[in-house]
């Protein structure tokens, strides 16, 4: 049934609905059962339009030089109002598509070689390399680079702004002298809006309250909006070539959720020749519609693939000139099941943000504490001092505690023990506490736990010399090892050295309650762990998309926090212990 035929037939259904007023009236339930066929009518009709859109990008993709036979785009069996890449038929064929193949299977050889099931030519990416060979907007997207007003990604995103006000205006019939967009049939599936947290209603961003991710999404609105005061002389320009109307805040804020939940940056043959390639970041379109799993065996390649799509080998030395999508051999999805890929081992805080959601109990969580700064307008010279240090340091006043680490750290102080008895020393307290913590944390905050006159000596030391300063831990364990701490200042050097970790702790410490405080409080965060808890285990899936994906989030940096916290204080005690001794 086709849309218009679906509309004829729900105004048909409530047509025949005899004397609907006077059922209205009477309660008889004329006019629920005409409602219902209304709905039923729309749902067809949108359905209808679907098949219509997805057969056009299908269509629009292999006029690019798409190969995407053994696959099929289609609407989320997952995710409602979304799409997704789905293995059909042809799917298997291709991965015993050949006699070798097949043989290969069944003996169990080549079980992991990347079959490519799709590819898409690199020549129809929405790069900067390709946007600048554009007909009309080229020259001016390479001026802008070229000067300096615009880097690859925001040509880029400028290019998706105009295409989309174009394609929105086409389908108001106001599409002004340009016609549609060549991009048509690809942003006809495209999202009005993002489920990304800059989409969020302020309303939802209060579900975000204390989080590191509530005042990063305030800082993006802004910076948006900031940047749309500079680009939109230029958006106006290039939506004049096309003789289109101009691009909007709306249409600027819209590419820039496109591309950054849809983006990749891969490898692509060097244009000079050789044997050197060149990285591009940009969107294919057709691979972008491959959703996320964690646990997916399929990826996208430029390299890597066995096979070009439609079987035929790169011969030796022949460069790639597509972007294949590719499962291994014995791992390519039954017909009717979805093709996912990895987007990597990201944060909820970077999935939230860039993609729109969050995964349940995420491995890869990160907890982001943000060292407390006063306004810059409030800064001393002591302050500025230990800021550039950071920056020589190549460090930024932010720690990152990562949910993986939490995992490795209790095992870190027998790792240190047993190689330093293999090398036979004992361990110092400043080896083990590195064991103990990330990397980069020590040593973040021994910089605003240093002496002024350190901070100085620090600063006026030659450069390459201050960026390889070890951190706090590294930078006391070579003259406090062991019977070496007694040569060096027995157990005064030594209690110097754990006042000194005390410090760094205590401060961790004091952060990790900060922060806990911040997001667990009723007023300027949203509530207690447990309450989350208790709200995700009643509502769960009733809860809208972006509650329930903000919740996970929070619930997640909450027992991160704690956890971090709790370990934070066991370290702390066990040097306070350490000082003790030492008296």
């Amino acid at each position: 049934m086709s849309a218009s035929q679906a509309l004829r037939w729900g105004a048909g259904a409530c047509a025949a609905s005899l004397g609907l007023a006077l059922h209205v009236a009477r309660g008889d339930g004329g006019g629920a059962q005409c409602l219902a066929a209304e709905q039923t009518a729309a749902a067809a009709a949108a359905a209808a339009k679907r098949e219509v859109e997805l057969a056009a990008l299908a269509a629009w993709l292999q006029q690019q030089g798409a190969d995407i036979d053994a696959i099929s785009i289609k609407e989320s069996e997952t995710d409602a109002g979304r799409y997704g890449v789905y293995a059909n038929a042809t799917t298997l064929q291709r991965a015993a598509r050949s006699w070798a193949g097949t043989v290969a299977g069944w003996a169990g050889f080549g079980r992991s070689t990347p079959v490519a099931v799709a590819a898409f030519p690199l020549d129809s990416t929405l790069t900067a390399a390709n946007l600048a060979r554009h007909p009309r907007q080229g020259a001016m997207l390479r001026e802008l680079m070229e000067l300096g007003v615009a880097d690859e990604r925001v040509a880029v995103i400028l290019h998706l702004a105009v295409e989309r006000r174009r394609q929105l205006a086409q389908r108001g019939g106001g599409g002004g002298s340009g016609g549609p967009s060549p991009l048509e049939p690809w942003l006809a599936l495209l999202p009005d809006a993002f489920s990304t947290t800059q989409y969020f209603s302020e309303l939802e961003l209060q579900w975000l309250r204390g989080t590191t991710l509530h005042k990063a999404t305030r800082l993006r609105q802004k910076g948006l909006r900031e940047a749309w005061m500079r680009l939109e002389p230029v958006a106006r320009q290039l939506s004049e070539a096309e003789g289109a109307p101009p691009a909007t805040l709306e249409d600027w804020v819209w590419a820039n959720s496109l591309f950054w939940s849809r983006a990749i940056s891969f490898p692509t043959p060097n244009p000079e020749g050789g044997q050197r390639v060149v990285m591009q970041e940009g969107i294919v379109p057709g691979l972008d519609v491959c959703n996320h799993s964690g646990t997916s065996a399929c990826k996208w390649t430029v390299f890597g693939a066995e096979a070009a799509a439609g079987g035929k080998r790169l011969r030796r030395g022949e460069q790639p000139d597509a972007v294949s999508l590719v499962c291994p051999r014995r791992g390519v999805p039954r017909p009717g099941s979805e093709i996912t890929i990895n987007y990597g081992d990201k944060s909820n805080e970077e999935l939230l943000f860039l993609y729109g959601f969050a995964v349940q109990d995420n491995p890869h969580e990160v907890l982001t504490l943000m060292c407390p700064l006063p306004p810059p307008a409030e800064w001393d010279g002591l302050l500025e001092a230990r800021l550039l240090l950071l920056q020589r340091r190549g460090l930024r006043p932010q720690l990152h505690l990562p949910a993986a680490d939490l995992s490795r750290l209790g095992a870190g102080e027998d790792a240190k023990a047993a190689a330093a008895a293999k090398a036979g020393r004992v361990a110092s307290s400043d080896e083990v506490l590195a064991s103990d913590l990330p990397d980069h944390v020590l040593e973040i905050l021994e910089v605003f736990v240093m002496e002024p006159a350190q901070v100085a000596a620090e600063l006026e030391a030659p450069e390459a010399s201050s960026s390889s300063a070890s951190s706090a831990s590294a930078s006391a364990s070579s003259s406090s090892s062991g019977a070496g701490a007694a040569a060096v200042g027995g157990k005064k050097g030594e209690a110097e050295a754990s006042g000194r970790r005390m410090a760094l702790l205590t401060t961790l410490v004091r952060l990790l309650e900060l922060k806990a405080l911040e997001m667990e409080d009723g007023v300027e965060g949203t509530g207690p762990l447990e309450a989350d808890q208790e709200l995700l285990a009643a509502a769960g899936e009733a809860l809208p998309r972006n509650q329930r994906h903000a919740l996970l989030y929070r619930m997640g940096q909450k027992a991160l926090a704690r956890a971090y916290l709790v370990h934070a204080k066991k370290l702390l005690q066990r040097e306070m212990a350490h000082l003790a001794a030492l008296q």
